[in-house]
């Protein structure tokens, strides 16, 4: 018979590893703690509000983002830094400068509307160049018109920059108040007040249609029609009350800073109204301030007369009208 195959070894053993014991033991433990400890990575933190819904919208320029200026992509208004620098420098004669304390004053503290502070802030820009003007506004905006940006909205401009968005901006006030905030913010398409201009120089009067309320409305749509972006997909942010019109024409009407018009109808309408706080906290302040100026134009006054009936020098009362006036704007 065939002899038996023969038997097979035994599998080996696996080792075993060797069991650590004194400092190698410990170290050993030390790191498994110090792993089970460590934080995983932190989820991306969560976008405001106002930021999510930009970023979860269909992307592409067919959607626009429109932005006001005045009151809601900045605190206040543009045009009472152009009065103000014109008093710091002494750029008025007596009755300018107290025109000027009263428009800044009433601009501060919503005695006059809107329309009415546009047309009296053009006349301002009266006899001057259009190039020194615009190098006034670049200054102004580097100094101060800057500082009042919401940084609440530079983020909701670069939000709809990441989807694609056409962006613009559209204002009632002129391309020399609007040109460096749009440049600062990459802002193509800008749709404002123009001034007229004769003989070189700036008349006061705007030439055409101020862009305010429906005059505005009709200026984005007709842009909408020239570069083919859809209102009804589009968002529109504003504080005016006059903003109304544009805010029926958008998809996403979003007002920001609301005045009290337009938040009422936000409120019947479901409309989300943004209100933002980082800047212009103090201009309750401000508006004291400049009363108190407006308030003592008048004594100044009856001292710059009194002063010419005892010395009969008209200079010298001319002097302290013109030099005291503008000391109470600062």
């Amino acid at each position: 018979p065939p002899a038996p195959p023969p038997e097979l070894p035994p599998a080996p053993e696996t080792p075993k590893p060797a069991r650590r014991s004194g400092p190698a033991r410990k170290q050993t433990r030390i790191a498994e703690v110090v792993q089970a400890a460590t934080p995983r990575k932190r989820s991306r933190r969560a976008l405001p509000e106002y930021l999510a819904e930009i970023e979860a919208s269909p992307p592409g320029p067919r959607v626009a983002a429109v932005f006001d200026f005045d009151g809601t992509l900045i605190a206040g208004y543009s045009v009472t830094e152009f009065l103000k620098d014109r008093l710091r420098r002494r750029a008025f004669d007596a009755a300018g400068a107290t025109r000027a304390l009263s428009l800044v004053f009433d601009a501060l503290t919503g005695a006059v509307g809107n329309r009415e502070l546009i047309l009296r802030g053009l006349q301002e820009f009266r006899g001057h160049a259009p190039g020194e003007i615009e190098l006034l506004g670049q200054r102004l905006y580097r100094e101060s018109i800057s500082k009042n940006v919401f940084p609440e909205m530079r983020a909701v401009v670069e939000a709809h920059r990441r989807r694609g968005h056409t962006i613009v901006i559209a204002t009632s006030a002129t391309h020399y108040q609007v040109a460096p905030i749009a440049k600062a913010l990459g802002v193509e398409h800008v749709v404002c007040t123009k001034l007229e201009t004769r003989d070189g120089v700036l008349t006061g009067k705007p030439h055409g249609p101020v862009l305010w309320g429906r005059n505005k409305a009709a200026a984005v749509r007709d842009l909408a029609a020239g570069l083919g972006f859809e209102l009804k997909q589009s968002w529109f942010y504003a504080d005016g009350d006059e903003d109304q019109a544009l805010m029926h024409l958008v998809g996403h009407p979003r007002p920001t800073n609301a005045q009290e018009g337009l938040a009422r109808v936000a409120a019947r309408r479901g409309w989300p109204v943004r209100r933002f706080t980082s800047r212009g906290a103090n201009e309750s302040d401000a508006a004291l301030r400049y009363a108190a100026a407006v308030m003592s134009v008048l004594p100044i006054s009856f001292g710059a007369v009194a002063l010419q009936v005892l010395t009969g020098d008209k200079r010298a009362a001319a002097n302290l009208l013109t030099g005291t006036i503008p000391e109470l704007a600062l």
